[in-house]
């Protein structure tokens, strides 16, 4: 039933993800973006070692500054090159499935009925839909694999250093806050899932609305021969209204999971403090090894809420791509289509 949201499921998502891949860009963005990461890892030691030696009574220039600003010189300009090699392949990989997806899907477009294409749910223009899916489904075709990798080093990378550092403080960085910020995201997820559509149903509908009633083509023209301005306007009004109220319904619940999150983070930070500057003034750290560990903690919150954000932007996506598959899959209804493009009408299809 055309008039139903077709499911998408995570075997059917996931497979179109390594289909549409662009691997030959792709691999090379997520080394890149793996190093990268690795870079910045490696740059809070140094830092922190510099910060302890410039303290030092007897610190000088030459013993002190050059031996760690060096190194910090090299992982600064491979930081740019990573960052270039990265980009330039993700930008490459975003064009080349953009456009084999869309020439894909306008073909199976053009071979389908047209009571399918001038259906209620294509109002807002098929082109804008179809870039509108494409666009949605790149988020996860070609920057899942550099986003799983990189917050996998960053993840692993943080834990690693960290628990090398103070126990209590690891204690605190990495047991305290993670399970709780999972909890907090499944929430957020729940509400983000349940009402995304909702969202998308109602404003697109209000949008649907005002590009109607501004057509010059048309209709403009007919409402102002039956004279239903103001019945345009309260319908407009009332999607938006719908809109409004939807968003009203999570913004409560959102923005206390925001504060309960900030919350935490404020909480650790003053624990951390604590700690960290009791160990300095007992002699047992440095306040360079204290800044390291907070640099590598950075990293492990990084790279935990990287994986975190790849998960909910993959069930966003599968809640959401319905039309992205229907566009690309969809079996025409039309007896004989002429899949191969060639413009010539076989006899048996003639009228």
């Amino acid at each position: 039933d055309d008039n139903k949201e077709h499911l998408v499921c995570l075997d059917m998502l996931y497979r179109e993800i390594l289909h549409r891949m662009q691997w030959h860009f792709v691999i090379p963005a997520a080394v890149a973006d793996a190093a990268l990461r690795a870079v910045h890892l490696t740059k809070p030691s140094l830092i922190g070692k510099l910060f302890d030696a410039v303290v030092q009574p007897n610190a000088n220039m030459e013993t002190a500054f050059w031996p760690y600003i060096q190194p910090l010189i090299v992982l600064a300009f491979l930081d740019y090159i990573l960052i270039a090699i990265r980009d330039y392949c993700q930008y490459a990989a975003l064009h080349r499935f953009r456009a084999a997806a869309q020439t894909e899907m306008i073909q199976n477009l053009l071979n389908q009925e047209m009571e399918y294409l001038s259906s209620e749910k294509h109002r807002a223009g098929l082109m804008q839909l179809l870039q509108r899916e494409v666009n949605r489904l790149n988020k996860v075709v070609n920057n899942s694999l550099p986003k799983l990798v990189g917050g996998t080093v960053m993840l692993l990378g943080g834990i690693g250093t960290v628990l090398r550092s103070d126990w209590r403080m690891a204690f605190i960085g990495l047991f305290l806050k993670a399970p709780i910020l999972v909890i907090l995201q499944k929430w957020a997820r729940v509400d983000l899932n349940k009402y995304r559509l909702l969202y998308e149903k109602s404003e697109g509908e209000a949008k649907r609305i005002a590009s109607m009633s501004l057509d010059l083509g048309g209709g403009l023209h007919l409402i102002q021969s039956i004279v239903a301005q103001n019945r345009m306007v309260n319908r407009y009004s009332a999607n938006l209204e719908d809109f409004i109220g939807l968003l009203r319904l999570t913004h409560l619940r959102q923005t206390f999971l925001c504060l309960v999150g900030k919350l935490l983070s404020n909480v650790e930070d003053l624990l951390l403090m604590a700690v960290g500057f009791a160990s300095i003034l007992d002699g047992q750290s440095t306040l360079g090894q204290y800044t390291t560990f907070r640099s590598h903690l950075n990293s492990y919150s990084q790279g935990f809420q990287m994986l975190c954000d790849l998960w909910n932007e993959v069930a966003v996506v599968k809640e959401q791509a319905s039309l992205y598959f229907e566009f690309l899959y969809r079996e025409s209804k039309i007896p004989c289509t002429l899949g191969s493009g060639t413009g010539v009408q076989p006899n048996e299809c003639r009228g």
